[in-house]
């Protein structure tokens, strides 16, 4: 059997069979549980009284609480907690913090009889903080509901409330589009204007292929630190937009990572790295911006390794998904969108393979 408590507030929890043997309860009279007399003795031997008006046995299907907190599945808020966060965060948005916090004063007055009413937004962020502290800092609904926090933030923030911490780590197909660009490298000499993706990965920086950024398109010249290069990096979905200079780069590997050099004025996200072994047919998913056109939105294809092979004794895997012209520097994510290669270049009807640089190299000593 399990105990909880937190503070008067005792909860036992055991599987079906051994509820009869438990003796916790004895009966049920008229809605009301009555525990039984040993249970009782216990209590009072310690000075407390029971409180029989808020006995209650549950079992599933029903919803099963602890110190209020639902834990059918896992530990949860009530549905009902997180719509009091929306509403609250409407108010704001809706009519202002000075009426916002007038409509909390009632309930304040009425239910916590309190005569000192604490600011809206510092009552706002703690039921975030405790959103956050039940289901994770990753959680999508905190997430969600944190962002519109920070936002109407800037507005109005009376009281200094410091904004609220969210995680960088790429966790939905949403997040992508604030860790995957499109990065333009102008090619010298002429208008053309080369692009290609690249992704923040988490202790890394701005990854690509260092074929993206060569100033000219001859296969035989490498791009340099040279004056005139001009790398912009943006998502036209998310907004974000800046600039970034050439960190470290590897001819042999195809690789290169960048560093911005301009402000960025929205939050990026990262992808994280997890080495894991992978195997043929496993299911993954190519991220990117091919054929890209202003209009164009980010592209997740599924995809599966099909093949793994060394390529100037360096790993790589074949996909199944054709890499297409502007994809290359971009991720090759698995489920979890936890990395796994780099798209590397795509194969044509006479030769080639659709090859992805195997992540691990990012992590190797090729930046010298």
């Amino acid at each position: 059997m399990v105990y909880s408590r937190y503070c008067d507030d005792i909860t036992f929890s055991t599987s079906g069979k051994y509820i009869k043997s438990a003796k916790l309860v004895v009966s049920k009279q008229e809605d009301k549980w009555l525990i039984s007399d040993e249970i009782e003795l216990i209590a009072n031997k310690h000075s407390f009284q029971l409180n029989h008006e808020k006995v209650r046995v549950s079992a599933q299907p029903s919803r099963l609480e602890v110190t209020g907190l639902t834990i059918n599945e896992f530990p949860n808020v009530r549905r009902k907690f997180v719509d009091e966060i929306r509403g609250m965060l409407h108010a704001w948005e809706t009519f202002g913090l000075n009426k916002a916090q007038s409509g909390m004063l009632p309930r304040y007055r009425r239910q916590l009889a309190a005569s000192t009413i604490p600011p809206f937004e510092r009552v706002l962020r703690g039921k975030l903080l405790f959103l956050r502290m039940v289901r994770g800092i990753e959680n999508p609904i905190y997430t969600r509901l944190s962002k519109k926090f920070n936002q109407l933030l800037t507005d109005e923030n009376p009281s200094k409330v410091p904004p609220l911490q969210l995680s960088d780590r790429v966790v939905t197909h949403v997040d992508l589009d604030a860790a995957v660009f499109v990065i333009e490298c102008t090619v010298a000499g002429s208008s053309d204007v080369k692009e290609g993706s690249a992704f923040f990965l988490k202790g890394v920086g701005l990854v690509t292929c260092e074929h993206v950024l060569r100033r000219h398109n001859d296969a035989t010249e490498h791009c340099s630190h040279a004056k005139g290069d001009v790398i912009r990096v943006y998502n036209q979905t998310s907004g974000i937009e800046f600039h970034a200079a050439i960190e470290a780069l590897s001819v042999d590997r195809d690789l290169a990572v960048l560093k911005p050099i301009t402000e960025i004025k929205h939050e990026v996200k990262q992808i994280y790295f997890q080495d894991a072994h992978l195997e043929k047919g496993a299911a993954l998913q190519l991220v990117g911006f091919p054929n890209f056109n202003p209009s164009k939105s980010i592209t997740i294809a599924p995809t599966h390794p099909i093949n793994f092979f060394k390529k100037t004794a360096l790993p790589h895997f074949e996909i199944d998904t054709l890499i297409r012209a502007g994809n290359s520097g971009g991720p090759v994510v698995d489920a979890n969108l936890r990395l796994k290669g780099v798209a590397k270049e795509g194969a044509t009807q006479d030769s080639g393979n659709n090859a992805v640089i195997v992540a691990n190299e990012l992590f190797t000593d090729w930046s010298k």
